[in-house]
Parts: C-alpha cells; sequence; structure tokens
C-alpha cells in the first residue's frame, strides 16, 4: 500500500509546522558509519515519540498538528493508527541514508508517514523518497512543500541523494505508526 498527499496540512496549519521546524536546533547528527559499514546515516533528527511512549506524549506547539496527521490518516484509510515512533529529520546535500524497513511492532500492522515540510523545492534538486521491491523501483515521491507519502513500514526504502545545487534543507516529520493486530 502506498497513499500520496498534496497539501496534506491546511495552509496555515502547514505554515504553523515550518514555524516550529524553524525552532529546532539540529544537534543531533547521524554518524557517517553507525556499526558495520553497511549501516550508516548522515541527517540530523529531533525525536519526538520512541516506541516505549504514546501519543499522550505529544506535547509542546506542534501537538495539535501532530494529532491532525493522525486524523487525516485515519480519515484515508479508514484505519486509525498511533505513532509507536515520531520524529523531525533534516539532511542537505552530502546527507545520504542507506535503504531499510522501519521497525515492525507486535501487531504487524505498521505504516510509515513522511511529511515534507520544506518552503520551498525544485525537482531538480532530488532528495527524493525511494520505494523498492527487492531491486525494482516500486514508487517514490519528491519532497514538495506540504505533501506526503503513507507505505508499509516493511517496504525496503531510502532517499535519494540530494543536489549539489541545493542550498534548502530537506525536512521531513516521520510518523511510524502501529495499527491493530492483524
Amino acid at each position: 500500500m502506498i497513499k500520496y498527499y498534496d497539501n496534506f496540512f491546511t495552509k496555515k496549519d502547514y505554515i504553523s509546522l515550518l514555524s516550529h521546524i524553524d525552532t529546532i536546533g539540529w544537534k543531533n547528527r547521524g554518524q557517517d558509519v553507525i556499526g558495520d559499514e553497511n549501516d550508516y546515516s548522515t541527517h540530523y533528527n529531533l525525536q519526538v515519540i520512541n516506541e516505549t511512549e504514546g501519543v499522550e506524549y505529544m506535547t509542546g506547539i506542534a501537538a495539535p498538528l501532530f494529532r491532525e496527521a493522525l486524523e487525516i490518516v485515519k480519515e484515508s484509510i479508514g484505519e486509525e493508527y498511533y505513532p509507536h515512533n515520531l520524529y523531525f529529520n533534516s539532511y542537505k546535500y552530502g546527507d545520504e541514508i542507506r535503504t531499510h524497513v522501519d521497525r515492525e511492532t507486535s501487531t504487524k500492522n505498521n505504516k510509515t508517514l513522511i511529511i515534507y515540510c520544506n518552503k520551498t523545492w525544485k525537482r531538480d534538486w532530488h532528495g527524493e523518497t525511494l520505494l523498492y521491491d527487492g531491486n525494482i523501483l516500486k514508487g517514490g515521491n519528491l519532497p514538495m512543500p506540504n505533501s506526503a507519502i503513507l507505505f508499509d513500514s516493511n517496504i525496503d526504502h531510502s532517499m535519494a541523494p540530494i543536489s549539489r545545487y541545493c542550498k534548502e534543507l530537506r525536512n521531513i516529520l516521520v510518523f511510524q505508526l502501529e495499527g491493530k493486530k492483524k
């Protein structure tokens, strides 16, 4: 399952989200190599929720927007999901991330929602989210402002490198979601 969204939030809510992102200090930086040579990540991260905390821990200025995102997902796929992992990532030219799947919970009913939080983006800057089925490209999405992609968390995915001509940050809000047991 892959679902694409344009204008995910209302214009007012999206501007509020961008304002919130402007306050992030981006102090947590991924390492060039984590563990072995096949496990790398080079981007900034701000963790909001981890697997041991639930939706009730979403506090602060962005909390209503987080809840709104969950409502949009519920309305669009007809099923309620809750975040077990929620975070902001920020990438720039030179940052890379390996192809991976997201965490599976005990319900084995997991989705990943990526909301692109850029003020502007040009197609030639690349930075697409890429979805794979083995070595076949299954889908993808440019990080256009206020767009989003929702997919099954067990789909291999990564990010295409950002062009050296891009001077903007590629900011995303990621929800790793858990639904009821299948």
